[in-house]
């Protein structure tokens, strides 16, 4: 209880800063990989990636990002910018042998319900070794009841395990907007708990910028842009960033394993 007073509490005071600020946003033209980083906590892979541990870099390999805004690029300067556009420029840049696709499917505004109709379409028809499901920021926005919110969740997990994809769930940004809301963290440990119930990988997006802000590392404005909400050029490529950092993580303990069993 005491730590979700104080992250309520920080969020609140970053969001007057920015309401109160008119600091333009600090362009960084060419990122450095190193200034994404967070502590090993923050990114941990304790979700069963087994296609992503047996595949990435070893064959063809191909990623649906599915979601809202964030995941389409809303913010970003161009649709290269990204964050699935930037995580496959760096997943092939690690692993210049294998072919590594990744598929856009975002679409801004969309909450889930929405989303999980699509997957047919936009998921199963592509038929993706890895998912990566951006959720909750529209239906906080809409202040759509958790229950409801919750069991949505959990069906669509279920549809996406069923089929065999492995997944990461991403929860929503650390920006002015969402943090002023009350049922803000409600949807982020919503998320983190559904996660850990069924076994999947979470991507701490919220935790993460939390933490960038929080330290000094970036600005709000180096991360959101003038609209409160949506991510920056640089916070998209940060996201991307670390994102191929779980996958390769995941991808070396496959073949620690492999070694470990030949060496026996």
């Amino acid at each position: 209880m005491v730590r979700t007073r104080a992250i309520i509490g920080l969020s609140a005071f970053m969001a007057a800063i920015w309401l109160a600020s008119s600091a333009p946003l600090r362009a960084q033209e060419s990122p450095d990989p190193t200034a994404c980083a967070v502590p090993p906590a923050l990114i941990r892979v304790d979700g069963p990636l087994l296609r992503t541990a047996t595949r990435l870099g070893r064959r063809p390999f191909r990623i649906v990002a599915i979601g809202s805004s964030s995941t389409e690029g809303a913010g970003a300067s161009g649709p290269e910018a990204s964050y699935p556009a930037v995580l496959a420029r760096e997943l092939n840049q690690r692993f210049p042998e294998a072919r590594i696709a990744v598929f856009n499917k975002g679409i801004g505004g969309e909450r889930i319900d929405a989303t999980i109709a699509r997957f047919e379409k936009d998921v199963f028809q592509l038929n993706p070794d890895l998912v990566i499901w951006q959720v909750g920021t529209n239906d906080a926005t809409a202040n759509d009841a958790i229950q409801h919110f919750e069991s949505s969740l959990s069906a669509g997990i279920q549809q996406l395990k069923v089929k065999g994809k492995d997944i990461i769930l991403m929860s929503p940004q650390f920006s002015p907007r969402m943090n002023v809301r009350s049922n803000q963290l409600l949807y982020i440990e919503t998320i983190r708990s559904d996660a850990q119930r069924y076994g999947v990988q979470l991507f701490r997006r919220f935790d993460i910028m939390n933490f960038w802000v929080a330290s000094g590392q970036f600005d709000v404005t180096d991360l959101i842009i003038g609209d409160g909400l949506h991510m920056t050029d640089l916070g998209y490529y940060c996201t991307a960033i670390l994102l191929a950092d779980m996958l390769e993580t995941a991808g070396k303990r496959s073949e620690e394993h492999t070694s470990e069993l030949q060496s026996h």
